[in-house]
C-alpha cells in the first residue's frame, strides 16, 4: 500500500502498478492534476474530505477510512466505473443520492472496526452499514449493476424511490421491524425478504417473503 500526503499545491505524477492500492491521507487536499499519469490505478483508500470526482476513471474499488460517520449528499454520484466500495461500520448517515448513477457498482462491504474484518456476503451484494437509520431519496438511483441489498435492523426509514433504476436487483432483504410502506423504487421482479418478526404483509410497496 502506497501512502501519500498531498496539499493544495500538489502536482504529482504517480504511476502505480495495476492492482496497487493508493492510500490517500485523510488530511490531504488533492490537486486537479495529481493523477494525471495514473492510467493503471484501480484501487484507492481515502477519507471523505477528498472528492471521488478527482480520481481517474480507471479506479474500480474505493475504501473509506475508518472513523468516517457521514457519506454526504451525492458523494459517489456519477462514479460510473466504480465496482466495489468498502465503508467502515462507523458510518451513521448517508446523504441523498450518495451513490446515484454508479452504474457499475455491484457490492458494498462493511469494515467491522473491532475485529478489523470485512462483512461481505458475496459479490453483487450491497450491505448497508449497521448504524445507519435512514436510506434517503435517490440514494441508489440508477445503480443498475446491483443484484442484492441487505438492510440492517438499525434502518427505520427508506425514502421514496431510494432504489429507482436498480434494474438488476433480484433480491432485497430487510432485517428490521419498522413499517416501510412507501414505494422505494424496487423493480417488479425483485423478491423481498424480511425476518419472521416483521409484523407487516408488505414492504416497500411489494409483498413480503419470509
Amino acid at each position: 500500500v502506497h501512502k501519500f500526503m498531498m496539499n493544495a499545491s500538489s502536482s504529482i505524477a504517480l504511476t502505480p502498478k495495476r492492482g496497487t492500492v493508493i492510500d490517500l491521507n485523510r488530511r490531504g487536499i488533492i490537486a486537479d492534476d495529481a493523477f494525471l499519469n495514473c492510467s493503471l490505478l484501480s484501487e484507492v483508500a481515502m477519507g471523505t474530505s477528498i472528492s471521488p470526482s478527482k480520481l481517474p476513471e480507471t479506479v474500480r474499488r474505493i475504501k473509506i477510512h475508518s472513523g468516517v460517520q457521514s457519506i454526504s449528499e451525492g458523494f459517489f454520484s456519477q462514479c460510473s466505473s466504480v465496482v466495489a466500495i468498502e465503508l467502515p461500520d462507523s458510518v451513521t448517515e448517508i446523504g441523498a443520492g450518495a451513490f446515484a448513477n454508479c452504474s457499475s457498482l455491484s457490492s458494498i462491504s462493511v469494515t467491522v472496526s473491532e475485529s478489523n474484518s470485512v462483512l461481505l456476503l458475496g459479490e453483487g451484494i450491497v450491505n448497508i452499514p449497521p448504524k445507519v437509520q435512514e436510506i434517503p431519496e435517490r440514494c441508489f438511483e440508477g445503480c443498475s449493476s446491483i443484484t442484492s441489498v441487505i438492510v440492517p435492523p438499525s434502518v427505520t426509514s427508506i425514502a421514496n424511490k431510494a432504489f429507482e433504476g436498480c434494474s438488476g436487483m433480484s433480491s432485497f432483504t430487510y432485517q428490521g421491524n419498522s413499517k416501510i410502506d412507501n414505494d422505494i423504487g424496487l423493480p417488479e421482479t425483485t423478491e423481498v425478504y424480511v425476518s419472521e418478526s416483521y409484523p407487516f404483509e408488505e414492504i416497500g410497496g411489494k409483498d413480503r417473503k419470509s
